[in-house]
């Protein structure tokens, strides 16, 4: 969880007083603990959990498109075709909570090179203006 909670801090910062909302880790979590409580296959628990799975994945992948906007042109070429793959896969169908937390520790790792807190003046170098 702690990648997760460190991505989408990066991304979105929260309010100052407010915590990062880490629900869809949590459901997705609890969802995961009762499928591999369970000796049978129950068709409900497993429908939770790919249902939570999948909105967690949608969640991250925004958070990664944003991510990417905000630093689209400091970006280096190896690190943005890496981040268009993990997008890619995350819009595929797999469910497998390890190699997702496996994609968060990799995308938190290139991100943290970024500086993902510009401030508007900054884009100024790129020709934009900031909007009033």
């Amino acid at each position: 969880m702690n990648a997760y909670k460190n991505l989408i801090e990066k991304i979105y910062p929260a309010r100052f007083g407010e915590k990062t909302d880490v629900q869809f880790y949590l459901a997705m979590e609890t969802a995961y603990f009762r499928m591999q409580k369970l000796e049978t296959t129950n068709d409900f628990i497993l429908y939770n959990y790919r249902n939570t799975f999948f909105f967690l994945k949608r969640h991250i992948c925004n958070a990664i498109q944003d991510g990417t906007r905000r630093v689209i042109y400091d970006l280096n070429e190896s690190d943005k075709k890496c981040l268009d793959a993990f997008i890619e896969k995350l819009n595929g169908s797999f469910y497998d909570k390890i190699e997702l937390d496996e994609i968060l520790d990799n995308v938190n790792s290139i991100l943290s090179n970024y500086n993902l807190t510009k401030n508007p003046d900054e884009f100024k170098e790129y020709g934009f203006r900031a909007i009033a």
